[in-house]
């Protein structure tokens, strides 16, 4: 007999619902992306995930290697880490999981990042899936871990749920910015131009706007 292994086309986060203090500011956003240690959590978890810089997988166009600094960090948000450590926050924030072993443990570190670079008071809420899930669709916790996947090979699917009114949308995002980007992408056929829309558009969902 023999094994083949296919790539899982999947991407693991925390989202913000940009309605719930203070991740109104995207400053705040920022600072939790670049205080993560990514690279622990997957080595942590040791079963072949790969830490995301970019919001689309391995394996799609779009997709960019994780990159770090010295410290195992984001270098992209730094600066932000920086300002928000000048303005600290001192009420308690809310983050909301799917309630398993794997990410207890991953919510757990993210929560001592978090305390240790920002000074923040986490809790974590973790629900039975169904009861999580319809939390989403009502009233998303100001942080929240979620997954996004695809059997498909359309790397657009990762983009589109950050279309305003679109039904995956639990960020709560309405930007004309990205509209227009979404557009642009499902106009163009496969090929150099498209893979650029789409790192255009990670760059504005992760790094601009830090909206997951």
């Amino acid at each position: 007999g023999f094994a083949h292994s296919v790539p899982f086309l999947a991407t693991y986060f925390l989202g913000f619902n940009l309605e719930k203090p203070p991740f109104n500011d995207r400053e705040y956003r920022r600072a939790v992306a670049g205080a993560i240690r990514k690279k622990e959590i997957t080595v942590a978890l040791g079963s072949g995930e790969k830490p995301a810089y970019s919001w689309i997988p391995e394996g799609l166009p779009g997709y960019q290697p994780f990159q770090s600094n010295r410290e195992g960090l984001d270098e992209r948000f730094q600066d932000s880490v920086q300002r928000i450590r000048m303005k600290p926050w001192d009420k308690p924030i809310e983050l909301g999981f799917d309630a398993s072993s794997r990410n207890a443990m991953v919510l757990e570190k993210v929560q001592a990042d978090l305390q240790a670079r920002l000074g923040w008071k986490i809790v974590l809420k973790n629900q039975e899936w169904k009861t999580f899930v319809k939390s989403l669709y009502s009233s998303p916790p100001a942080i929240f871990r979620h997954g996004w996947s695809t059997p498909t090979k359309d790397p657009l699917i990762f983009i589109s749920p950050f279309g305003t009114n679109d039904p995956f949308s639990f960020t709560k995002t309405s930007d004309a910015k990205i509209d227009r980007k979404i557009s642009e992408i499902r106009s163009l056929p496969d090929g150099p131009e498209r893979t650029a829309a789409l790192i255009a558009a990670e760059k504005w969902i992760i790094e601009e706007e830090a909206l997951v």
